[in-house]
């Protein structure tokens, strides 16, 4: 767990901020949740907001997989536009890795590098406050920022087919979006930038003062198609199949590969008690292999918590070491319920069936 930085007057601590990802395809991820400072310091998200098509491209694509999965749609807002290309354009100036923090050493309490031309402030939430005028966006705000090497529309799609890099994509708390790669950032600040490609940066926020209402949500959605057929967990810093996640259970070796990561988000607050996940090829009986990462307190026999996960929240990692056979219909089924918290009389756990009727398939491409 990474020290708050001072400047940024957090409620809650970074959940996952990865200094640098340094791998061909790398993706990022930061998430913060801060509070603004008064009533009156409140901004809503703006009205229409110019965008560019490669932009507008961005924001088409996560909403199409929102939508695959039951998820309310984002809208563009302009200061996240602002900050997603300044730091796309501050990170093609320094070159090298993906980094969240405008710092000399990368680091999140490190010297701010105002040497760059595009800095804007160390952390994530300084440069959201620095596009929007000095203001947060609410009064109550959650904060994601994700960053792939691959440029444009394309950058989308690898965010999506990771664990942790999707979360901002498919969270119901994610209200606002903005995107900015590097040659975004070579038009908007001509001179500045050099001619790179990649460097795509998602910025999301949401304002806790409105929560969200959550539904159950999942990913692939019945009879979804293209689904890609695998994932490098080494794009991701840390590797959610590593041994060293402090999430996973010690005993984890480290997977380089796995089918694509599959989700389902529960409308509840109470933690898993079980989670039965099985994945097979239609017209096969026997079920691939399957790590299960979940959110909350409690460790359901067979599953690991992973502490990046919220509450309700489960990820399907199948075939670990291998990819998903391609243009292949898949079955799944999830059967989860959750601890009984009632001290008596009856039990209030809940039950969550996907795929039983209708049954949940889909086909890799």
């Amino acid at each position: 767990m990474e020290p708050v930085p001072p400047w940024d007057r957090l409620r809650a601590v970074i959940r996952l901020a990865p200094n640098l990802c340094a791998t061909a395809a790398a993706v990022c991820m930061a998430t913060l949740v801060g509070c603004g400072g008064s009533k009156d310091d409140k901004v809503h998200p703006s009205a229409p907001v110019s965008v560019s098509g490669v932009q507008q491209g961005a924001l088409n694509a996560a909403n199409a997989y929102r939508s695959d999965a039951q998820v309310p749609a984002l809208t563009f807002q302009s200061a996240l536009n602002k900050a997603a290309i300044d730091h796309a354009g501050y990170q093609a100036i320094r070159g090298g890795s993906l980094t969240h923090y405008e710092s000399t050493d990368g680091a999140p309490g490190g010297p701010a590098d105002t040497g760059n031309a595009l800095y804007r402030g160390v952390g994530l939430t300084q440069r959201i406050r620095a596009a929007n005028g000095g203001s947060d966006l609410f009064l109550s705000n959650v904060y994601y920022e994700g960053i792939s090497s691959v440029p444009g529309v394309p950058s989308i799609r690898s965010l999506w087919n990771t664990v942790y890099h999707r979360l901002p994509l498919m969270r119901h708390e994610a209200q606002v979006f903005g995107f900015g790669d590097a040659e975004l950032a070579r038009a908007t600040h001509p001179g500045s930038v050099p001619g790179v490609n990649g460097y795509a940066t998602t910025e999301y926020a949401g304002d806790l003062d409105m929560p969200a209402t959550i539904t159950l949500s999942y990913w692939p959605k019945i009879g979804q198609t293209g689904v890609d057929t695998g994932f490098s967990t080494d794009s991701e810093t840390p590797d959610p199949l590593s041994s060293g996640n402090t999430g996973q259970s010690p005993g984890t070796p480290d997977i380089d590969v796995c089918g694509p990561p599959i989700h389902v988000i529960c409308p509840t607050t109470k933690s898993w008690d079980t989670i039965i996940a099985s994945i097979r090829v239609q017209g096969s009986s026997t079920n691939l292999s399957v790590v299960i990462l979940c959110g909350g307190a409690n460790v359901p026999s067979g599953a690991s918590r992973d502490n990046r996960l919220d509450i309700g929240e489960i990820f399907l990692l199948p075939t670990p070491g291998a990819p998903l056979s391609p243009t292949t219909v898949h079955v799944v089924q999830v059967v989860a319920t959750t601890v009984n918290t009632a001290p008596t009389g009856p039990s209030n756990a809940e039950t969550y069936t996907i795929g039983s009727s209708p049954a949940w398939t889909f086909t890799t491409k």
